[in-house]
């Protein structure tokens, strides 16, 4: 809560990573105070969103795209080849993805 204070009112927020790395209440408290401050994201905490961030004018909310461009996806596929093949040769994952 402490670190939402310490915004500007016309900070430019982008969350493409992960949507738990931003309180969506907290945000929406904030940029409903903030009418000046911007919120984008591509993520959200729990997916399809509906929620009351849709009702902002000072909000920008895309579909989960952001990887959908050919680079991105031939990328994507590349990693995904190369984690199966240092699987079949080690046993391994160099890229592992732990459960929470």
């Amino acid at each position: 809560h402490k670190e939402v204070a310490l915004l500007k009112n016309n900070v430019v927020i982008v969350n493409s990573a992960r949507g738990t790395l931003v309180n969506e209440q907290l945000i929406e408290k904030f940029l409903t105070s903030n009418p000046n401050a911007v919120y984008a994201t591509d993520v959200f905490c729990n997916e399809p969103y509906g929620g009351p961030l849709c009702q902002l004018k000072n909000v920008v909310l895309t579909p989960h795209v952001g990887s959908s461009s050919l680079e991105t996806r031939i990328m994507m596929e590349r990693e995904v080849a190369e984690e199966l093949r240092s699987f079949k040769l080690t046993g391994t994952f160099k890229n592992k993805v732990k459960s929470t």
